[in-house]
């Protein structure tokens, strides 16, 4: 049996460092717990992942109906297991609603900017 795997999405920079660490210890919890982690992010956003084996896609913020529906689909065939929404906002939250079927998803305030 494969390992679970496991989306976080993170559109925007952190605020502050103790903000990146907090993103980065949930992350890595993930990992130590032999989960495959995905990461959707922006290319703004890209270089704090960097230093994790996680695997990056970097079109989190899609610009137009296709390429968000191309999204979409793509989120809904990897079949995650859980979701961390670590942004907050509204896309975000909207994708929760755009996916289908929709995997647990996890959101928590102490991330928000």
């Amino acid at each position: 049996m494969s390992p679970p795997a496991v989306l976080f999405i993170r559109l925007h920079p952190p605020g502050d460092e103790r903000e990146k660490a907090r993103i980065l210890a949930l992350i890595t919890a993930q990992i130590d717990a032999g989960c495959m982690v995905t990461v959707l992010t922006t290319t703004p956003c890209r270089p704090i992942f960097a230093s994790l084996p996680v695997t990056l896609w970097g079109d989190g913020a899609p610009r137009g109906l296709l390429r968000l529906l191309e999204l979409m689909r793509r989120l809904s065939w990897a079949q995650f297991s859980a979701v961390y929404d670590l942004d907050g906002r509204f896309r975000v939250r909207a994708y929760k609603w755009l996916v289908r079927p929709c995997p647990p998803w996890h959101r928590d305030a102490t991330f928000r900017l």
